[in-house]
């Protein structure tokens, strides 16, 4: 197979597959992939945690309302003065 085959062949395929995208689709994905590609070598190098998920951050830092005592509410019985 020579190139210009090869070429016919390749162009055959993009045209049964909807075509090439355009200018500004191909710049998106390629920004969108090095961003991926570069967030993975940051922390490959230590220089950016792992994001956790937000609910799963919240509820491990932040203690229950009920089990802090600084944001506790005193009880009926513990201001009754009867």
């Amino acid at each position: 197979m020579d190139l210009s085959e090869a070429q016919e062949q390749v162009d055959a395929w993009i045209r049964q597959h909807g075509g090439c995208w355009d200018k500004f689709q191909i710049l998106a994905r390629l920004s969108e992939e090095l961003g991926e590609v570069s967030a993975a070598l940051q922390r490959i190098e230590g220089l950016r945690p792992r994001q956790v998920d937000r609910w799963t951050c919240w509820t491990t830092t932040i203690p229950p309302r009920s089990q802090s005592p600084a944001t506790a509410r005193p009880t009926r019985a513990a201001t009754s003065t009867t």
